[in-house]
C-alpha cells in the first residue's frame, strides 16, 4: 500500500468520529424526548437511570458498526450516505419539535400551578437541546456539502478531480467534527464561567473568609450587603435566613401568615 492509498485509508477512518457525534445527537434527542414526557419524576424516578445507560452505548456501538461496515466490507457510499442523511434529518427534526414543545409547556406552566421539579426539567429540557440543536443543523450542512461537491466533481469534471472529491468528502466530515467539539467546548466554557463566578462569590463572601472579613472592616458596602448573612429582611423588618433549609423557610412563612 502505497503512501496515497495510507493517506486516504486515514482519512476514511476518521469517519467514525462523525458518525460517533450523529448517534450520540439522536440519543440525546431521544433520552430529552422522554425528559419531556415524564418531566414531573424524571429526575427522581430510578428507571430512567437505565435509559441513559442503555443509550449512550448503543448509540456508540450503532456509530462504530456502522463505520466498519463501510470501511472494511464496502457497503455502497450511496446507502451510507443516504443513511446519514434520514439520521441527521430525524435528529434536527425531533429536537426541533421537543423543544417547541417545550417552551408551549412552560408557557403554560408559568399560568398554572405545577410542580417546581416540573418546571425545572423543561428549563433543563429547553438547555440541553438549545445546545444540541446548532450541532445538529451544523451537521445537516456540512453533509449536504460534502455530497454536492462529490456530485460536481464526479459528474461534470471527472478525472482526478473527480476522485479527489471523495477525500474532500470525508475531510469536510473531519471539519464538522472539530467545529462540533469547538462548540461542545466553548457551551462548557460558559457554563463552567458561570458556576466558578457563583463559587468565587460564595468564597468570597463567607463569614469566616479573610476577604469577607476586609470587607466588613472597609465599611458598608452595596455589592457586598446581598451577600451578608442576615442581610435581607421580610415586610416586618426581621432577618431572613438566606441559606436555610426549606422546612425552615415554610415555618417561617407559616408563622407570618398565623396558619394552623
Amino acid at each position: 500500500m502505497n503512501m496515497n492509498m495510507k493517506a486516504t485509508h486515514i482519512v476514511h477512518q476518521k469517519t467514525i468520529g462523525a458518525n460517533v457525534l450523529r448517534t450520540t445527537f439522536l440519543s440525546l434527542a431521544i433520552e430529552r424526548f422522554f425528559a419531556t414526557a415524564y418531566s414531573l419524576d424524571y429526575e427522581t424516578n430510578r428507571r430512567f437511570i437505565l435509559l441513559v445507560i442503555i443509550l449512550l452505548p448503543v448509540s456508540y456501538l450503532f456509530a462504530f458498526v456502522w463505520s466498519i461496515s463501510f470501511l472494511k466490507y464496502g457497503l455502497p457510499y450511496l446507502v451510507f450516505v443516504s443513511f446519514m442523511t434520514c439520521l441527521d434529518i430525524l435528529g434536527t427534526i425531533s429536537c426541533l419539535m421537543i423543544s417547541r414543545y417545550n417552551r408551549k409547556l412552560r408557557k403554560f406552566n408559568l399560568r398554572t400551578d405545577i410542580k417546581l421539579s416540573q418546571r425545572y426539567q423543561i428549563d433543563e429540557n429547553l438547555r440541553v437541546l438549545a445546545i444540541i440543536r446548532p450541532l445538529m443543523i451544523s451537521g445537516v450542512v456540512f453533509l449536504s456539502l460534502s455530497v454536492w461537491q462529490r456530485f460536481i466533481l464526479k459528474v461534470f469534471v471527472g478525472g482526478e478531480l473527480g476522485y479527489f472529491s471523495r477525500n474532500l468528502f470525508y475531510l469536510l466530515l473531519e471539519v464538522y467534527v472539530a467545529l462540533a467539539c469547538f462548540m461542545l467546548v466553548k457551551a462548557s466554557k460558559w457554563r463552567f464561567k458561570d458556576r466558578l463566578f457563583t463559587l468565587s462569590q460564595r468564597i468570597r463572601h463567607h463569614p469566616q473568609s479573610p476577604i469577607s472579613f476586609a470587607n466588613l472592616i472597609d465599611g458598608e458596602s452595596s455589592i457586598v450587603q446581598p451577600f451578608r448573612k442576615h442581610h435581607i429582611t421580610n415586610v416586618l423588618g426581621e432577618n431572613i435566613e438566606t441559606d436555610a433549609s426549606f422546612s425552615d423557610h415554610f415555618k417561617m412563612l407559616e408563622k407570618f401568615w398565623d396558619y394552623k
